[in-house]
């Protein structure tokens, strides 16, 4: 088990998506595309390791890598410029405020947080990946018909779980429709 570091910067990336974030678009194609198995695997074991993956991803150790970096020093340079707006606001508000908008807008522009959050969500997935691989999964895709099939299910519902399982343990499903994991 990974231990939790209490200077891990999950604040930033938390403040960082939900800047970025989009509204979400609810579409009937929301069905994942690819999921994790092993044959024979029992459902309480595979819940049970998918935890420990995901615990493993989400404790990847993501404090210096330069999208986090990217991110802290657009959030110094927005303290600065909001540090200097109260300044300099008193003075004659309307400009204070117009520049400083336009300082903030472009300190976001170059920080580009929507590719920095992106960065980071890929080094986390690939360290899930790594421990499912090391537990013995492998990467299949789903077809059409099994992503039909799930969205009919309410995500991660106990139906939406056992039939992601009932497809994840069947060793003919997955010698079939196995994929290459991505480089990286």
């Amino acid at each position: 088990m990974i231990s939790r570091s209490a200077d891990r910067p999950r604040a930033l990336l938390l403040a960082a998506a939900a800047f970025a974030a989009a509204p979400a678009q609810a579409a009937a194609d929301d069905a994942p595309r690819a999921a994790w198995g092993k044959a024979g695997v029992s459902y309480e074991q595979y819940r049970t390791d998918a935890d420990e993956c995901a615990d493993v991803g989400l404790n990847a150790d993501i404090s210096h890598i330069a999208p986090v970096e990217r991110l802290r020093s657009a959030t110094r340079q927005l303290e600065n410029a909001d540090s200097q707006f109260s300044a300099s606001a008193s003075a004659d508000p309307m400009d204070a405020g117009i520049r400083h908008a336009q300082e903030a807008a472009s300190i976001r522009a170059a920080a580009r947080p929507e590719e920095q959050v992106k960065a980071v969500k890929e080094v986390i997935f690939a360290a899930t990946q790594r421990c499912m691989a090391q537990h013995g999964y492998v990467r299949f895709a789903l077809t059409e018909a099994q992503r039909s099939e799930m969205a009919m299910l309410k995500e991660h519902s106990p139906e939406w779980r056992t039939y992601l399982h009932k497809l994840a343990s069947d060793g003919a499903i997955l010698a079939q429709q196995k994929e290459a994991l991505p480089k990286g």
